[in-house]
């Protein structure tokens, strides 16, 4: 899917789950108006580590996908979900605004509403804040039921 040049989203199979999964291809993302990605896992920063400090290889990761990493030197995709990470510097308030959801229980329920309205259909909660039970809770009690069907 690297090499795509017309499609924008390409489905591949995941054998891990036994389904396809729709991506997301380069074109696509060579022509959204605001990209963002967010890195989670240890087994990122090894690519991450790879596209920093090489030896580059662009058959398997071309500089379409590679530059957004190269221009953030001095990010240590090692520790970017840590609570006081010297990396909090490179997400700005408008990145919080447009791809977070920050703040009190009603104010998820209206970003999610929103984001249900535009056709949005799921979303991913990251339990990096060290107080991962406690959020859990909190989304299965007071903000998941107002979206059941």
């Amino acid at each position: 899917m690297l090499q795509e040049k017309k499609r924008i989203f390409a489905a591949c199979y995941v054998d891990e789950v036994k389904m396809y999964r729709l991506t997301m291809t380069v074109p696509l993302l060579n022509n959204s108006r605001n990209t963002f990605f967010f890195l989670a896992g240890a087994e990122k920063a090894e690519v991450v580590k790879e596209v920093l400090h090489g030896p580059r290889k662009p058959e398997d990761l071309p500089a379409s996908l590679t530059s957004y990493v190269q221009e953030r030197s001095g990010y240590d995709y090692q520790h970017h979900a840590e609570v006081g990470s010297d990396n909090a510097s490179f997400v700005s308030d408008e990145v919080v605004d447009r791809f977070c959801l920050v703040g009190p229980v009603e104010a998820h329920r209206q970003k999610l509403k929103k984001l249900a309205e535009v056709g949005v259909t799921q979303f991913n909660i990251y339990l990096m804040c060290g107080d991962e039970e406690e959020t859990l809770k909190v989304y299965q009690r007071d903000v998941v039921p107002g979206f059941r069907g």
